[in-house]
């Protein structure tokens, strides 16, 4: 099955999926998901499709993601929605 989303798609992501466990978390310290929209920046990550990466076997269909904040990070099908039109460049 070929995957959903190809190089240069915008894609979303919920901010809670970069959170880290409650017990792994510093005194003091905030969820990613709660300083992420005390920032104003919503309960979504946008960013682009960099990569796609060629799917094996049973294992979820991987891409590598360019967020809008800088950041590259590795995401899974299940994980990401289309963008769509709902936001700004």
């Amino acid at each position: 099955m070929a995957p959903l989303f190809a190089k240069g798609d915008r894609v979303r992501a919920y901010a809670t999926r970069f959170d880290k466990k409650e017990e792994d978390l510093e005194p003091g310290e905030q969820l990613f998901s709660d300083k992420w929209a005390a920032d104003g920046n919503g309960i979504w990550c946008y960013g682009s499709v960099a990569r796609v990466y060629v799917k094996k076997g049973r294992k979820a269909q991987e891409y590598m993601i360019k967020y809008d904040n800088g950041e590259s990070m590795r995401g899974i099908e299940e994980h990401l929605e289309e963008a769509g039109d709902d936001i700004e460049i």
